[in-house]
């Protein structure tokens, strides 16, 4: 989950969610609203597409520590730990003192047995 409140997941809430990251795509919340109600929906592989399609369509957002960690995180809870890595990687590169950026990036290395 990457808010802590409940998100409207009803198809209309989808659609009006689509068409508010398609018209302001440099807004980072509405991304994360979007891929927050796919989850909702257990639609990972649909939220992680609408993260990397905001992203697409605002490249600063690529830099966004909100954006990155979602991507890893639902990596990671979908047990991809290599694409979970990679991203936990950027993160420490963008924030090298981010302490939660190293605690992922242990994480996803510990889920793929790279305990070095």
């Amino acid at each position: 989950q990457i808010y802590s409140e409940e998100v409207d997941a009803s198809d209309e809430a989808l659609l009006r969610l689509k068409t508010e990251c398609r018209d302001d795509p440099s807004d980072p919340a509405k991304a994360l609203l979007l891929a927050e109600a796919y989850l909702e929906r257990d639609q990972a592989e649909d939220a992680l597409k609408s993260l990397r399609k905001a992203v697409s369509r605002h490249p600063p957002l690529r830099r966004n520590m909100d954006i990155i960690f979602a991507v890893a995180n639902i990596n990671l809870e979908q047990q991809n730990g290599a694409a979970a890595e990679r991203e936990f990687e950027y993160a420490v590169s963008v924030e090298p003192d981010n302490v939660e950026a190293h605690l992922g990036l242990a994480e996803a290395r510990f889920m793929m047995g790279d305990l070095d």
